[in-house]
């Protein structure tokens, strides 16, 4: 016999004929992230001489799990009927919020009804994901030369357990000579589990910068997640380059208006 069984319950006799069910977990023990399901497979067998139709119960769980049954077709069931000298199985689903404490945890289900009971102990170890999102499409911010832009970066917990320490930081070999970074804020003490959170990344440059395109690294840290890094590209213009992009645009009007008067004007 399985070391999985328990030992029958006895509860009534009638002549030679005895009630009696014994209940297996193959295997009681499952390993499951947070934000998932674990699935035990149990088969109950009716070992005496009557059929039977046994209550399915949750008899102990841990706060914060949602526990319930189903059957091989995962409908959820509350009950089963198992023939005299047959076995049905069933299963016991535990669903795990993301968030969920990491560790190992017990729990008892039984299968009963007036005539006979049986208890089946299982135990279920959390494990955890770790990770970190950011969420922005492109990584482009402008400012002129001596002046000040800004970038904001959003970041989002994706992973199934509360993120601590997260934090934004330039890999200071790729800051550019003349150019200063400011991130705020400097941290975030914690960021749950689906939840974003927003750094303001401020570039100043000094006046003797000259223009063009530049690049700067940045990594996204936590205390516990994998570093995510991304560029930015940060275009630096000369304050007279508007003025003259400005001229432009004025020539380039008043040119049409010239050519549509002369076309239509004289009609």
């Amino acid at each position: 016999m399985s070391e999985y069984f328990r030992k029958p319950f006895l509860t009534s006799d009638s002549g030679e004929t005895k009630t009696s069910i014994e209940l297996t977990a193959t295997p009681p023990y499952l390993d499951a992230y947070a934000g998932s399901n674990a699935r035990f497979k149990l088969v109950v067998s009716n070992t005496g001489g009557y059929d039977q139709l046994l209550n399915l119960t949750v008899e102990s769980s841990p706060e914060g799990l949602n526990i319930r049954f189903e059957d091989s077709n995962k409908q959820e069931i509350t009950k089963v009927y198992v023939e005299a000298g047959k076995s049905k199985e069933f299963y016991v689903v535990a669903s795990i919020p993301k968030g969920f404490k990491l560790g190992t945890y017990n729990f008892t289900v039984s299968v009963s009804n007036s005539d006979v009971r049986n208890f089946a102990s299982l135990t279920l170890n959390v494990l955890g994901v770790y990770e970190i999102t950011v969420t922005n499409q492109n990584f482009y911010t402008s400012l002129n030369v001596g002046g000040e832009g800004a970038f904001d970066l959003t970041v989002k917990n994706t992973g199934t357990q509360d993120l601590t320490n997260v934090r934004v930081v330039a890999v200071a070999g790729s800051i550019p000579s003349g150019f200063s970074v400011d991130i705020s804020p400097s941290y975030i003490t914690s960021l749950k589990t689906d939840k974003e959170a927003t750094f303001t990344i401020t570039i100043t440059t000094e006046a003797d910068v000259n223009a063009g395109n530049y690049y700067i690294d940045f990594n996204v840290l936590s205390d516990q997640a994998e570093v995510k890094s991304f560029t930015l590209r940060v275009e630096v213009f000369h304050e007279t380059s508007w003025v003259i992009y400005g001229g432009i645009l004025i020539m380039v009007a008043v040119i049409g208006l010239i050519i549509i008067y002369r076309r239509f004007g004289r009609r």
